[in-house]
């Protein structure tokens, strides 16, 4: 019972902690700002395998909750909750964003099609002539993290 008394506090601080850092990355993806989103990657990934820690460790967290006074336990299914929506809009920003940055490889991998396409055959001697097939291509590498 005592140990339950104290993860609690340590469990609310960690779901504090990833909800700020959650809310700050949907800030920054809503500024189009991926380099503020990377700088916290790390961190996130720390928070996230305590609170699964934590979450583990408390087990049922309903049974938990039920041995806390009635301000301590709004306390923290508020801050649940509040984590809760947190993630699903980080969520969602998420994949919004990766949809763009497919749509914008997409249109540059077109841009760059059309442009080879559009390449004139190089002049050469009747004899020499070489197909548009092989004619120097512009290469094209795209890396696929995002």
């Amino acid at each position: 019972m005592s140990d339950l008394k104290q993860l609690l506090p340590a469990f609310l601080d960690t779901v504090d902690r990833l909800s700020a850092i959650l809310d700050a990355e949907n800030k920054a993806l809503a500024q189009h700002r991926p380099d503020m989103v990377a700088a916290t990657v790390d961190q996130k990934i720390l928070l996230g395998r305590t609170f699964e820690r934590q979450m583990q460790q408390i087990g049922s967290l309903n049974a938990a909750l039920d041995t806390l006074a009635p301000d301590k336990r709004k306390r923290i299914v508020a801050g649940i909750r509040r984590f809760g929506e947190i993630a699903q809009a980080n969520q969602i920003a998420i994949e919004a964003a990766q949809r763009a940055a497919e749509r914008i490889v997409t249109h540059i991998v077109e841009a760059v099609r059309k442009q080879n396409a559009q390449r004139p055959v190089p002049y050469s001697r009747p004899n020499l002539a070489r197909s548009r097939n092989t004619s120097n291509r512009i290469s094209v590498s795209l890396n696929q993290t995002l």
